[in-house]
């Protein structure tokens, strides 16, 4: 699955992608650069994923012209001590660029959180003066 910020944002985009005006509204949301920022800090990227290793387990007594060949492979790869590399390459699979562990990447992110807490900030304390001045 291809990720890239034309179609990811926001929670919502972590789970389903988003495209056109929906997916521009996500540089407005804090959850999409909190959540850019906790995977790069938790270098999501170099994680192992069992994503792919479960699915293949719950396929696993499926028949294939008189074979189960995902339960030879899940057999054949826990003999030989590969899972480790297996769920490390699946891993790499998921890779997302917007999820790099750089500084910069971090640090633009919460330049960005800063930002809409200052803008959030501002839009609050008008709305109240608003309020303030409302005489009824």
């Amino acid at each position: 699955m291809k990720s890239n910020r034309k179609g990811k944002g926001s929670i919502f985009g972590a789970f389903f992608e988003l495209a056109g005006f929906a997916q521009k509204l996500t540089a407005l949301t804090i959850s999409r650069w909190g959540m850019e920022s906790l995977c790069a800090i938790g270098r999501y990227n170099d994680q192992p994923m069992v994503t792919l290793w479960n699915t293949m387990y719950q396929f696993r007594n499926i028949e294939y012209m008189g074979q189960k060949p995902i339960l030879n492979l899940l057999i054949e790869i826990e003999t030989n001590g590969s899972q480790p590399e297996f769920l490390l390459w699946s891993g790499q699979q998921n890779s997302n660029p917007l999820y790099e562990a750089t500084s910069s990447l971090v640090l633009h992110n919460w330049f960005m959180l800063v930002l809409l807490l200052a803008v959030f900030a501002v839009v609050a304390v008008v709305a109240l003066e608003f309020i303030d001045r409302d005489k009824r």
